[in-house]
């Protein structure tokens, strides 16, 4: 059996059975935590489309999550998250789980723990991969997409198979280490992505793909320093009608991250490179071998307790030694601007009260790496000189 099934299906009978166990007491009930989030976006660009038909304006992006954390003993907990997301073609709203897995906790003391996990984990990558559907916990509107790119998002959202963590504790600062192995949920996205949606055939994942994350902080949290590495295997599974043949895409996803929280100010910064192989498959995707490189810089201020601007530089490029794409892009028979983007960011945020906040974010690009390959289909161009303006409001409880 698939390490995805057996560890669902593990996770579903751990909490049948502590459901059972624990239901007459009820215990367990009084210390669960239930949260919840909706999220409404609005976009309107100058070119391109951006969540939708956003050139006359789309309200094509919306997020409802509903969450629970259940400790049913100081060691064993269950955390589940149902997510409907709509976000132009990309996504179109059906509710999916987001995570859901039991955790065991087998040390737990002052200076040190550690536990493991079993289920749909979520990824724990760069600085804000793991809390990124909770718009408030953004570093903008929307994440940078040079690192958290979203029509990959489910190479990176979470894993399904098993997972540990640990955590070393001192005086003023700590080292935690975690780890998932596993599976990834695959997509339509993916596919447009890495091959392109109109090949014949499908894309599944390898059932055994590390996902790293280790993490320094200082004086509480003054000082993140990280590194992440994704080591995965994607599959292509040809029509046996076409003329494709069975195939491998591996890749190796490394990132180091950095941020630096004063008062009034956060400065936060991301670099990576992934490595691209693809075998099999067809003489044709042999040109789609290269490194990737993608970074960003991104300062914050806070106003006020309530209002707070940031500006952002971020830059993605399918080839690091071909970075204008004049090489790459005729290779794959388009235009050199798909190979790269390079963009300014500015936004705006106002936490009205603790649960409500309103932000909004102009964003001006050269290129379009970053383009939805569903939302914006290889046959219809594309302008590599767009803006993007956009508008969010999210409440959560």
């Amino acid at each position: 059996m698939k390490i995805k099934n057996g560890c669902l299906i593990v996770a579903a009978l751990l909490s049948c059975n502590s459901t059972m166990t624990h239901a007459q007491e009820s215990t367990w009930l009084d210390n669960a935590q239930f949260h919840g989030f909706l999220t409404q976006g609005y976009v309107n660009t100058s070119d391109n489309n951006w969540f939708g038909d956003s050139e006359d304006g789309s309200i094509e992006f919306t997020e409802l999550g509903i969450s629970a954390w259940v400790p049913f003993s100081p060691r064993f907990t269950l955390s589940g998250q149902l997510l409907s997301r709509r976000a132009g073609e990309m996504n179109d709203g059906s509710p999916r789980i987001d995570y859901g897995f039991a955790s065991y906790q087998a040390l737990n003391d002052r200076d040190k723990e550690l536990g493991f996990r079993v289920g749909r984990i979520k990824n724990k990558i760069g600085l804000y991969n793991d809390t990124r559907d909770v718009a408030a916990t953004r570093p903008g509107v929307f994440m940078p997409q040079s690192i958290y790119f979203d029509r990959i998002r489910n190479v990176l959202l979470s894993t399904d198979g098993v997972g540990t963590f640990g955590a070393l504790h001192f005086p003023n600062s700590s080292l935690s280490l975690t780890v998932n192995v596993g599976e990834f949920d695959t997509d339509r996205n993916i596919k447009a992505t890495f091959i392109g949606e109109s090949r014949p055939g499908s894309i599944t994942s390898d059932d055994r793909n590390i996902t790293t994350n280790l993490l320094y902080e200082y004086d509480a949290g003054r000082i993140r320093v990280a590194f992440s590495n994704v080591d995965y295997t994607l599959k292509f599974n040809a029509d046996p009608s076409s003329s494709f043949s069975n195939g491998l895409i591996d890749g190796d996803i490394r990132i180091l991250s950095a941020e630096y929280n004063t008062e009034f100010w956060s400065f936060a910064g991301e670099y990576s490179r992934q490595p691209i192989f693809y075998s099999g498959i067809s003489p044709l995707f042999e040109p789609l071998d290269g490194e990737a490189e993608a970074y960003y810089l991104q300062a914050t201020h806070r106003f006020s307790h309530n209002w707070s601007s940031w500006v952002r530089y971020e830059a993605s490029f399918r080839d690091k030694n071909d970075k204008d794409g004049e090489t790459r892009g005729p290779a794959s028979g388009l235009p050199a601007h798909v190979t790269f983007t390079k963009s300014w960011v500015l936004g705006v945020r106002w936490d009205i009260n603790s649960d409500l906040m309103l932000s909004a974010e102009y964003q001006k690009n050269d290129g379009t790496f970053i383009l939805s390959r569903v939302d914006n289909v290889p046959s219809t161009p594309t302008d590599p000189n767009w803006d993007i303006v956009s508008i969010l409001i999210s409440y959560r409880f």
